[in-house]
């Protein structure tokens, strides 16, 4: 008898559940294991999502900058009305209305002041450096333009004829405050046409590269400065720079 009682209490302790305290140990555990599972697949997601949004504002910005090459390497050394173009102005962010700030660079050497700057340069002179805080520019330029019918922008003489229109790149924010890059046409200080390139665009800066005082500016260094907020509410940011040779530069 004794030993039947003894197995019926054996079999019945091996046979009785799991207490409230080990539920509840076993719970936690596996909230904690979850958790730490769900933190790392929301980290995987939102990286992913910052790599794609990335990589499109990138995208856009190689398609601007597209643009502002193409229409560069076009361009070349112009006067109008005095100035000589391309000439590169220092522009701050803001409305339509926001006034030109310094002149950053021309083609036009009677300011010592300017070419002596580029020199100076961390004492070799390849870059101007009036931007050296990278303030948004505007850069201004003409395109060739057959003017006397013979089907080429090229005179009798074989020189190139230059349209009267003169072309513009610059950042501006619009009435809700989103940058925009714009490409404005005018002609004789008209405004004619403003067409948006793109937006998200923070500022672009242009840069002139040359290393011989005998010889003016031929090449532009271009950098796209990108921001926005992703469908995640992420701040993306991007750049995207380039170079452009422009077609004519003559020297002194």
């Amino acid at each position: 008898m004794r030993s039947h009682a003894l197995n019926a209490r054996c079999r019945g302790r091996a046979t009785r559940g799991h207490t409230f305290v080990e539920m509840m140990i076993v719970l936690c555990t596996m909230t904690i294991v979850l958790g730490g599972v769900m933190q790392i697949m929301k980290g995987a997601r939102d990286s992913w999502q910052l790599t794609g949004s990335k990589s499109r504002l990138q995208e856009s910005g190689r398609r601007m900058l597209e643009k502002i090459a193409a229409d560069l390497r076009k361009s070349g050394l112009t006067n109008v009305a005095g100035q000589n173009y391309p000439a590169i102005w220092e522009r701050q962010l803001g409305p339509e209305n926001t006034p030109r700030g310094p002149l950053v660079a021309t083609m036009n050497y009677s300011d010592e002041s300017l070419v002596n700057e580029v020199f100076a340069w961390n004492g070799v002179g390849d870059h101007i450096t009036r931007n050296a805080n990278r303030v948004a520019d505007e850069i201004v330029f003409q395109l060739p333009q057959d003017l006397d019918g013979n089907g080429t922008p090229l005179d009798a003489n074989g020189d190139l004829e230059w349209g009267a229109q003169l072309f513009s790149y610059r950042v501006v924010q619009d009435a809700e405050g989103r940058p925009w890059l714009y490409r404005n046409t005018d002609v004789g200080g008209v405004l004619t046409e403003q067409r948006p390139i793109g937006s998200s665009v923070r500022s672009i800066t242009f840069d002139v590269v040359f290393n011989d005082r005998s010889l003016r500016f031929g090449n532009v260094d271009i950098v796209i400065y990108l921001e926005e907020t992703n469908a995640n509410g992420q701040r993306v940011t991007a750049e995207v720079e380039g170079s452009v040779n422009l077609r004519n530069t003559k020297e002194l």
